[in-house]
């Protein structure tokens, strides 16, 4: 569709000048719904008045259902990505050795090298735990006894306990 085109079905749809159309599809990319919604946030239109096309050109309108402004928002995908993102930056996964800390990986860095080298990652871990490394999960949003960390102490636990058995056999 051309931007004329797409100016006039903004028109259409919303009631508002030529030129509140040409400036909120220009502000948004020439997305028809975004334009949309961004004239509801700016109040230029009201919430009932917004809808999009899922069918194309004559097809069905179903209305376009707000979302910003309200608590919902908050929610979106985009917000959920960005708050899991910022999240997985400023928490840890901290490697120490004898209390002196080895490695201080944030979990994102983590998350990547698990899905790119899944048994080179698992591999170095488990060899970690019986070279007498200690694991733990750090952050601020992390508690010292959370079920992460209790579940990486029972780990070394294990590795010890196995390392002793095998010292004890020779």
């Amino acid at each position: 569709m051309e931007k004329i085109e797409m100016v006039e079905k903004l028109r259409e749809k919303t009631g508002i000048s030529a030129e509140e159309a040409w400036n909120a599809l220009e502000k948004n990319n020439w997305v028809l719904v975004d334009a949309m919604l961004w004239l509801e946030q700016e109040k230029k239109i009201p919430s009932q008045t917004a809808t999009a096309s899922s069918a194309g050109e004559g097809g069905q309108f179903l209305p376009v259902k707000p979302t910003v402004g309200d608590k919902k928002s908050d929610d979106s995908l985009g917000n959920r990505m960005r708050r899991l993102l910022e999240e997985s930056l400023n928490h840890f996964l901290v490697l120490r050795r004898e209390g002196k800390v080895l490695l201080r990986l944030p979990v994102l860095i983590l998350i990547v090298l698990l899905c790119a080298a899944f048994y080179v990652v698992v591999i170095g871990l488990l060899v970690g735990l019986f070279c007498g490394c200690q694991f733990a999960l750090e952050g601020p949003r992390v508690k010292a006894d959370n079920e992460v960390n209790k579940a990486m102490k029972a780990a070394e636990d294990m590795a010890q306990k196995m390392k002793d058995e095998m010292e004890n056999k020779k």
